[in-house]
């Protein structure tokens, strides 16, 4: 629900503003909110790696909500939400790999076969749905 109504309110934005100033706004609104949890100090405590990791994600958020509100601007948003369905997959896929390659990293969801083949169903029968061809119209005959 948040996703769609944040791609809904992104797509009435794009009428009066272009993606870059939208994209302006929602690092505005997001450095206004999460101000005031910020410790600044705790960033020199970070090592090498933690701070690397940081700056990645830094440059991950605006680079991804670049192209999100880019392809809004062209895209219908119900494309767009087909795309999107692919996030929740891909992280989890991630985070197994993670799990097996470096077991330090943390913990995956631990999910099951059956885990893995509903999240799969879930996924397609999303991007089956934003995806499909409009039936066209019946003629009236009345």
């Amino acid at each position: 629900l948040v996703w769609a109504g944040f791609s809904l309110a992104q797509k009435q934005l794009l009428k009066t503003f272009n993606s870059g100033q939208v994209l302006f706004m929602l690092c505005v609104g997001a450095v206004l909110f999460y101000a005031p949890a910020v410790k600044p100090m705790q960033i020199s405590a970070l090592s090498g790696v933690n701070l690397a990791v940081l700056i990645f994600c830094g440059f991950n958020l605006v680079i991804a909500y670049g192209c999100f509100t880019e392809a809004l601007q062209h895209w219908e948003a119900s494309r767009i939400s087909a795309t999107l369905s692919l996030i929740p997959l891909t992280t989890l896929g991630v985070l197994e790999c993670c799990e097996r390659w470096i077991p330090t990293f943390g913990q995956s969801e631990g999910l099951n076969l059956l885990g893995w083949v509903g999240a799969v169903l879930v996924v397609v029968g999303s991007m089956l749905c934003a995806l499909a061809k409009r039936a066209p119209a019946l003629p009236d005959r009345g």
